[in-house]
């Protein structure tokens, strides 16, 4: 982790990586606020090696998007199941409901945002840099492809920003290539 004057970016090799209760993967967990053991919402990347069930997390809203592979299933509560193929398109659900998951070919890595339904709701958008963006009034934003830079500070693929005082967060993409970020509004 380095701060700078007005965020903090949380370099992915600092993340806290936990190999799942049922063997079926990995979790990356890239924040959870305010604390780990007792969190109001929580970003996470999952590296899914095979498919079953998700672990049921009580009121809590999450939303899921893939990010690499070719794609899952999930079911969610025995209604139709819905097939995710396409990356970074948000998919809503609540922990409360029995999921299982089933992969359609392979491995996939996905990005998780768990909100306790007692907090603040909040939002998961993709965006893509091509030249500069200013953030404001965020709760975190993660880089997903690319190797922007913040101020003196370059950026690889899943280090992430929290914001700190009032002040703008800009990001640049390194030209030509543009970046993908995620952000939790």
């Amino acid at each position: 982790m380095s701060s700078a004057d007005g965020y903090t970016v949380l370099r992915a090799p600092d993340h806290r990586k936990m190999r799942w209760l049922n063997g079926g993967g990995w979790t990356s967990e890239i924040i959870a606020w305010p604390q780990p053991d007792n969190w109001e919402w929580r970003l996470s990347v999952a590296d899914i090696e095979q498919g079953g069930p998700f672990s049921v997390v009580p009121d809590v809203d999450r939303t899921i998007a893939l990010l690499h592979g070719n794609g899952f299933s999930l079911t969610v509560n025995e209604r139709p199941t819905v097939t995710i193929t396409r990356p970074y398109e948000p998919f809503d659900f609540s922990g409360d409901e029995p999921t299982n998951c089933s992969l359609l070919d392979g491995p996939v890595q996905d990005l998780n945002l768990m909100v306790r339904c007692s907090s603040t709701p909040r939002h998961l958008r993709f965006v893509e840099i091509i030249d500069i963006i200013e953030l404001v009034d965020f709760e975190l934003a993660i880089v997903l492809s690319g190797r922007p830079h913040l101020g003196d500070h370059h950026l690889s693929r899943l280090d992430a920003i929290r914001p700190g005082a009032d002040s703008p967060v800009v990001i640049a993409a390194t030209n030509p290539e543009p970046a993908t970020i995620a952000i939790i509004t």
